[in-house]
């Protein structure tokens, strides 16, 4: 009846009109992006030549608020522990020293050899006679 008023109908940007409408919707709403604008819209719902309630169809809004929920939450946190999981695994694959060079990597296994080698200490016996005897009796091979 807008028509006879010399108005029109207007499709708004975010609309369940066809399929490709539909999906590109629900695209924009499950990554929570004017959802509400959209959301709005669909509870103010009428049919053509009819003129909506304010708020008519509460259903929509279920609809809207459950598809974030699953949507934006769920999904996105399905996202991240793919992502997570599939670097830690190809992390652990390549090894901790996967961006350095072959030289780099030679350098780096020297200085862990260089750290993990330690000398063997070596102790000189006393001159005095009393220490010497203690010395011994102390380095005996019981005592390790």
């Amino acid at each position: 009846m807008c028509s006879n008023h010399g108005a029109s109908w207007i499709r708004r940007a975010h609309n369940f009109d066809d399929f490709s409408n539909s999906l590109f919707s629900v695209f924009t709403i499950a990554n929570a992006v004017g959802w509400a604008a959209t959301m709005y819209q669909s509870a103010n719902f009428a049919e053509i030549g009819e003129v909506g309630d304010r708020h008519n169809e509460f259903r929509n809004v279920i609809y809207f608020v459950a598809l974030i929920l699953f949507g934006n939450f769920f999904m996105l946190n399905l996202f991240v522990g793919v992502v997570t999981s599939t670097y830690n695994r190809e992390t652990e694959n390549l090894g901790k020293n996967y961006l350095l060079t072959e030289s780099q990597k030679k350098w780096v296994e020297a200085k862990l050899i260089l750290i993990e080698a330690k000398p063997k200490k070596r102790y000189m016996e006393p001159s005095n006679s009393f220490r010497k005897l203690a010395f011994k009796f102390v380095m005996h091979k019981r005592f390790d």
